[in-house]
């Protein structure tokens, strides 16, 4: 195995051959191969993908391991925990005390001392002690060498000398620090530790914007006596009988009054004991005597800092540095996590945060945005003619920007992009200059991005019109960026009734805790879901979370208040399907408007149903199901008429001229409970009629988009249950009794109707009861290899293989064209046998490839009679019940086990690609022609292979008459 090999191999390959047969034994390419090729999150999602921790990295881990060795293993548990909010990785060290033991000294040991050679290694265990502060803090502070790498490392930091080094790499390590301190502000044990040391006022003033972001965030943090801290200053200041040498302080009545810069000058000009006496007061427990460091720290400690919780949650004020430098590459780790503070689970506290987290969500979609836009041009030198080469649709050079108070007028705007502009859009104005690679940051040195500033479209119509969402707006803007298909608006919480109900969570939360540490796994999840009020799921496969979300979806929906299931895309509520009664209840923001279209067939069948009640009385020569409008006319027309005549010339003996439906003669009892029950059912069908009014006043041929919002608002009044992607929620009223949600920051508008929060998604988010999948299970199998081995032996109609490889020849292009074609035609095969569409999702591991399979659809679709297919990246996979997947462009070992775990009944990889972590039945593709979606056995063992995607193409054409029924 050793020689198979090689530096050069693909981290996927490399994670096949170790995965298919585990290694026995540990040689260099097992490590150095992988870390040679580990550089993104994405690479450490594959590893944990693949096992590989358990199988090498720890399995082989010893005292002396290689730097790269010890750095990969760190890297993957302290990503696991940040990314996904899983401790798989730690609870393995924790299982070997020898060895998490051996670990922990040559963390600490290693990084005693700071040096260039080692910088990777000081800054992935700065992230890497993180996961421990929050899980198993004992391993960090029960250790022999903790009392002195406390002392020397907090205290080199302490020393303030990183804040005006350039040395990027010194930036870096000390923005991992300082995410490590963050953490331990939470934690009882290390606060005192580093709030002592005042690390914020360092470098609150450093020249690194993310710097100075964490050290603002730690003051947050920790600023638990702001509200008092300038009244104790000014009190200590006139006990040392020094306050009128500082008439700023004397005269101001609150913080805010106080120039920040203009106090530093003051305080330095007191004694030196003096200082220290107020810096201690205020917290400080370090030893630094320089005049110029403790006023620093006397001023940040008693005015605070920049940040605070409105300025965090407000979108608007959005500037270059929230947008795009806070969220940085940091070159020496893999994954870095988003600058946010960890959950504090107060209520009022918890309830911020959710919504700071949301609002820096959002500041990142944006940031990535315009970047996306911009790195489509070649920009050389934005003031020349010719200096921006390339296009983008989102992207449009501005001549001016006029001012006009609160609005600014911006002409030069190219028609292409004023075209997709609408009200109340959000445009990104920027300013561009020579890209300058010496400039340190991203932006700059690509794009010679300098200033950025959001705008919300007022009009745009003769004149392009924007608000001004920035103080500092101004007109030296020379281009802009759209931002329309972005949901920038924040949901508008009930800032009312949502503290109050987190504040109530948290009490119910510890005693869910409390219980759940002394009892069994519950045997119903969802039962035990229906009881709290806050829960997450932590581990699970997706087909078992879809499995407990539709469980507690059905229990949810016969409350009063509605339910809300927040999905991560919108190809996820497309396919997000429940059973056809569920349909009056259910609502979908999806994207070919289905619940509209459901609707319209409901009013289309009782329109019909009106019909054959005219013709039972005999007025079949009046349109009565022509429209809702005459519909009501025969009712208030005619049936109720009839129905009080009925009832009025009923008697004991003459009974049966029930005028509305036929119905066989019997004893009166039962022939009235009979009648009773059809008018009951005229009634419900009038009843529902009414709910759908307005649908007389829209055109069913071609629906407009102001029609279809109107339809929109309509039918969501009606729903008891919400299906909605995560970046439209604040699409769904308030009202909400359940939320199901793939993040705690994807919440529609909450109030006081809300009873339970369900978490499904990766997350750090620690609160309310956790639900493990391994407790649950009770068995650490692989979900992804089990699966694979249950589709083997599944019958799928029209394969002969439920699960299986398809070669197709490989490419150099951005896309196969070949391969596109086939799964494409396998997607109109299935449909052409009876296959719905809801259950078949085609995925694709290059964007080139997705794009390609909707353009060969548009073209064959008036064809086939078929609805286009769901079409997904492989980045988020959905579970459907079969998966057609495109490997064109390259499947991480991450994606090959989703897209496993992921197919209910059938897997199909098409492409050239052979670095699936399992195996399958390769070949040529085999179906099965003359059966039938919906059989239960193989109906013949004869099966064909298709030679390519034509010779699919041709069986198609020979059932697709028969599918018309089924076609969309």
């Amino acid at each position: 195995m050793a020689s198979k090999l090689s530096r050069n191999d693909s981290l996927g390959l490399i994670l096949r051959s170790a995965s298919l047969k585990p290694p026995t034994l540990l040689f260099s390419a097992l490590v150095a191969g992988v870390y040679a090729h580990v550089t993104s999150p994405q690479d450490l999602d594959d590893l944990l993908a693949s096992n590989y921790f358990e199988a090498v990295l720890w399995r082989f881990f010893h005292a002396d391991a290689s730097n790269s060795h010890l750095e990969l293993l760190i890297e993957v548990a302290g990503y696991e925990y940040d990314a996904h909010g899983l401790s798989r990785c730690l609870d393995l060290v924790l299982e070997d005390a020898s060895k998490e033991k051996q670990l922990m000294l040559r963390l600490l040991s290693s990084t005693l001392a700071s040096c260039t050679k080692t910088a990777k290694l000081e800054a992935k265990t700065y992230l890497f002690f993180r996961a421990v502060v929050v899980l198993c803090p004992h391993l960090l502070t029960g250790n022999p060498l903790w009392p002195k790498w406390k002392d020397t490392v907090f205290l080199r930091f302490a020393r303030a000398t990183a804040a005006q080094s350039e040395d990027p790499v010194v930036h870096e390590v000390t923005q991992c620090f300082l995410l490590l301190c963050i953490v331990c502000m939470t934690t009882d044990t290390l606060r005192s530790v580093v709030a002592s040391y005042c690390y914020h006022a360092f470098y609150i003033s450093a020249d690194n914007a993310l710097v100075r972001w964490l050290a603002e965030l730690m003051l947050l943090v920790g600023d638990r006596s702001a509200h008092n801290a300038f009244t104790r200053l000014q009190i200590r200041l006139r006990k040392a009988g020094v306050l009128s040498q500082l008439p700023l302080v004397a005269l101001a009545a609150l913080r805010d009054n106080v120039d920040a810069s203009a106090l530093s000058s003051e305080l330095q000009v007191l004694p030196q004991d003096v200082l220290s006496a107020l810096a201690a007061d205020l917290g400080y427990g370090g030893t630094s005597k320089d005049p110029v460091v403790l006023a620093s720290i006397v001023r940040v400690l008693a005015l605070g800092g920049l940040l605070s919780w409105p300025v965090l949650q407000e979108i608007h004020e959005s500037t270059e540095e929230t947008l795009f430098d806070i969220f940085e590459r940091n070159l020496l780790v893999s994954y870095f996590p988003q600058p946010l503070m960890p959950y504090d689970y107060t209520g009022d506290v918890f309830f911020q945060q959710i919504k700071s987290r949301r609002t820096c969500a959002l500041r990142k979609s944006i940031g990535q945005l315009v970047s996306a836009s911009l790195a489509r041009l070649e920009i050389t030198d934005p003031a020349a003619v010719g200096g921006i080469k390339g296009s983008s649709k989102y992207f449009s050079r501005l001549e001016r920007v006029n001012g006009q108070g609160s609005k600014a007028t911006v002409s030069g705007v190219s028609e292409s992009l004023r075209a997709g502009l609408k009200k109340d859009d959000f445009v990104a104005l920027l300013e561009l200059h020579k890209p300058n690679k010496f400039g340190g940051l991203h932006r700059i040195a690509k794009f010679g991005l300098s200033c950025c500033r959001l705008g919300r479209v007022t009009k745009n119509d003769a004149v392009l019109e924007v608000y001004r969402l920035h103080s500092e707006f101004d007109e030296r803007f020379n281009a802009i960026v759209s931002l329309s298909s972005l949901c920038v608006d924040p949901v508008p919480f009930d800032n009312t009734h949502a503290p109050q109900m987190f504040r109530n969570f948290r009490a119910d939360v510890r005693l869910t805790l409390a219980e759940n540490a002394k009892a069994p796994f519950p045997d119903s999840i969802v039962d035990h879901l229906m009881q709290v009020p806050l829960s997450r799921l932590q581990g699970f496969p997706p087909l078992q979370t879809l499995a407990v979300v539709t469980s507690l979806l059905r229990q949810s929906a016969v409350e009063d208040a509605a339910t809300v299931v927040v999905l991560p895309s919108k190809a996820a509520v497309d396919l997000f399907a429940l059973e056809p009664e569920w349909a009056l209840v259910v609502f979908k923001f999806d994207s070919d408007n289905e619940s509209i279209s459901r609707a319209f067939a409901r009013v289309s069948s009782m329109l019909t149903q009106v019909s054959t009640l005219a013709n039972h009385l005999g007025l079949s020569e009046y349109d009565f199901g022509g429209s809702i409008r005459n519909a009501f006319m025969l009712y208030h027309a005619h049936i109720v008429h009839r129905w009080k005549n009925y009832l009025q010339t009923v008697t004991e003996s003459s009974y049966t001229h029930y005028p509305f439906q036929n119905i066989s003669a019997q004893p009166r009892d039962q022939y009235m409970a009979a009648v009773a029950e059809h008018y009951s059912e005229i009634g419900a069908l009038f009843a529902d009629l009414e709910r759908y009014a307005y649908f007389d006043k829209i055109p069913t041929e071609k629906l407009r988009p102001s029609d279809a919002a109107k339809l929109y608002e309509a039918l969501a009044g009606q729903a008891k249950v919400f299906v909605v992607s995560q970046h439209e929620v604040a699409r769904v009223p308030a009202g909400a009794g359940t939320v199901i949600t793939p993040d705690i920051i994807y919440l529609p508008k909450v109030n006081e109707t809300l009873k339970r929060v369900l978490v499904t998604g990766d997350t750090n988010f620690q609160p309310g009861n956790v639900i493990k999948y391994s407790d649950y299970l009770k068995t650490a199998e692989s979900p992804a290899v089990k699966q694979l081995e249950f589709l083997h032996k599944q019958y799928i109609a029209g394969f002969a293989h439920a699960c299986q490889k398809i070669s197709v020849a490989a490419s150099d292009q951005q896309s196969n064209l070949e391969e596109a074609l086939l799964c494409l035609n396998i997607y109109y095969y299935m449909r052409s046998i009876g296959y719905p569409r809801t259950s078949v999702l085609v995925v694709c591991a290059s964007p080139y490839t997705r794009l390609l399979i909707s353009e060969l659809h548009e073209e064959r679709a008036k064809t086939v009679g078929f609805g286009g297919p769901v079409v997904h990246t492989a980045e988020k996979v959905y579970p459907c019940d079969y998966i057609i997947v495109s490997t064109h462009g390259g499947l991480r070992t991450e994606h090959y086990h989703q897209v496993a775990s992921c197919s209910r009944f059938g897997l199909f990889l098409a492409g050239a690609e052979t670095a699936e972590p399992f195996k399958l039945s390769a070949g040529k593709l085999e179906i099965c022609p003359g059966e039938r979606y919906g059989e239960e056995k193989r109906q013949t063992r004869l099966s064909l292979k298709i030679k390519d995607s034509r010779h699919l193409f041709e069986q198609i054409s020979g059932s697709a008459r028969a599918s018309k029924n089924t076609a969309d």
